[in-house]
């Protein structure tokens, strides 16, 4: 008789697949003993019957439509299957083939009513005992949760194998990562520098942007444990201390919030005053492009020049720009550029702006939003209590967040001063800063803290600009007005 084994393990934590070989001895002495002939042996190694998809079992019940097979054997019903569906699945294939099925503990009778109603309590029972075992896995792992201890097995990095114990060498790598990203270097220039140096994951593969951005995102390294989105003090030590943790994370929201990720997919910044400078001659913001020539005595396309541009929407009816103004974006920036640096570069408005960084006010702004935030989480109680009712919560709740929001602007504008002037050392010019910053973000930050806005008007005259570098461009400078903020 022409038979198929089945053969399944929910868990080979070693890999080692001794569980499938124990049953495959089971199973083939049993075919043995009754003379079948095995043709097919299914394995699914680490495979649950509960959860997942099973390719094994749909190979299996394949063979049975096909009546390649006349027999089937398991080592027990609960190999085969764990589910009610599963298993009315396999009753309708028995009626209808007329395959026996057999266990090495005995048969299942399928093509009986007394046999099907058995395998029906079998594997009711079999569920029974998934649900009981999840449920003490649960609630295993809300214990380990509320105890702050770890969970997994794959080690986190900064933290040795035991998961608890901080990797020191590691962990100075993310809080220099962190300081270069609040300090406005992006992902990617953070990745190129762990890479260069020889840095890598635990699994020995290089840093992406995204592999650096997770990291800093992970509250694991601010003594946080996580599960079902409660959070719990950790028995492991923080790589960053609650002031760190909070600058970095209101940094990395903002940037989030201003680069306007598109489902988790940053936009690279290209042009550098892009909603810093409008049009003269209707207010609306420039925005930034590439214009391409074409050669009129051939018609081939010619070189592509950056310009900023007004353009005029015509598919709404709200306010747009009067696509009647356009300035060459290389001669605008250079001298955007060189006007900041001309008015920045002075030793005194340097000490201003070095300080700027003031922690221990970021620091009393933190605690004190602390303090209203768990305010906000007393009202919430005292609501679902009953100590409140619904219009006196909502009065006071709506107080609470007028107040969390003005804190956070607070916040974000300190941060945003402190982002811009974390890269220039005290002996150091900013017309020196600039020109060694390999960071776009954080050249963008320092005209932000000192440019409102930058308005370009109608020219008529075109004179000829030189820029820094010494290229030529025919640009006006005198009719672009700049709003400064210092």
């Amino acid at each position: 008789m022409r038979t198929a084994l089945y053969l399944r393990v929910s868990l080979d934590k070693s890999g080692d697949g001794l569980g499938i070989e124990r049953q495959r001895e089971d199973c083939r002495k049993l075919a043995e003993q009754r003379g079948w002939t095995v043709v097919y042996e299914i394995e699914e190694n680490n495979t649950s019957a509960s959860f997942g998809p099973r390719p094994g079992f749909e190979q299996l019940l394949h063979l049975m439509e096909r009546r390649q097979v006349a027999a089937v054997i398991v080592w027990h019903v609960d190999r085969l299957l764990r589910k009610m569906t599963d298993l009315e699945r396999v009753i309708e294939l028995v009626e209808r083939t007329g395959i026996r099925m057999v266990t090495v503990s005995g048969d299942i009778s399928l093509d009986t009513d007394m046999g099907r109603m058995v395998g029906r309590i079998m594997a009711s029972v079999a569920r029974a005992e998934v649900e009981r075992k999840s449920a003490r896995h649960k609630r295993a792992n809300l214990q380990k949760a509320q105890a702050g201890k770890p969970h997994g097995s794959k080690r986190a990095y900064g933290y040795e194998a035991d998961l608890i114990t901080l990797n020191e060498p590691e962990a100075v790598i993310l809080r220099e990562m962190a300081r270069r990203v609040m300090a406005g270097r992006s992902y990617k220039e953070v990745a190129f520098w762990a890479n260069a140096h020889g840095y890598r994951t635990t699994t020995g593969k290089i840093f992406y942007p995204l592999t650096v951005r997770n990291l800093l995102h992970k509250k694991r390294y601010a003594g946080v444990r996580e599960h079902n989105g409660a959070e719990y003090p950790a028995v492991w030590e923080p790589v960053f201390d609650a002031e760190t943790w909070e600058r970095l994370q209101l940094t990395l929201r903002l940037r989030h919030e201003k680069a306007g990720y598109n489902q988790g997919a940053p936009k690279a910044r290209k042009y550098l005053l892009t909603g810093l400078v409008f049009c003269g001659r209707c207010g609306w913001p420039m925005s930034g492009s590439r214009m391409y020539d074409v050669r009129r005595t051939t018609g081939n396309p010619g070189d592509s020049r950056r310009v900023y541009f007004c353009t005029k929407r015509t598919d709404t009816l709200e306010l747009s720009g009067c696509n009647g103004l356009r300035r060459n974006a290389d001669a605008l920036e250079d001298f955007v550029v060189q006007c900041v640096l001309y008015r920045l570069d002075s030793p005194a408005l340097v000490q201003m702006l070095q300080a700027a960084e003031n922690n221990q006010e970021l620091c009393d702004l933190i605690n004190t939003r602390q303090t209203h935030a768990d305010r906000l989480e007393a009202l919430i109680d005292d609501y679902a209590t009953g100590l409140l009712d619904r219009s006196q919560f909502a009065r006071a709740k709506q107080t609470a967040e007028v107040e969390l929001q003005r804190m956070n602007a607070q916040i974000q504008a300190l941060t945003r001063s402190q982002t811009a002037t974390a890269l220039l050392p005290a002996s150091m010019t900013v017309r020196k800063a600039w020109d060694e910053a390999e960071s776009m973000e954080w050249r963008r930050q320092l005209l932000e803290l000192v440019i409102e806005q930058v308005v370009v008007h109608p020219a008529v005259k075109k004179p000829w600009y030189v820029a820094a570098d010494g290229t030529r461009f025919r640009f006006d400078p005198s009719q672009v007005d700049i709003n400064w903020r210092v």
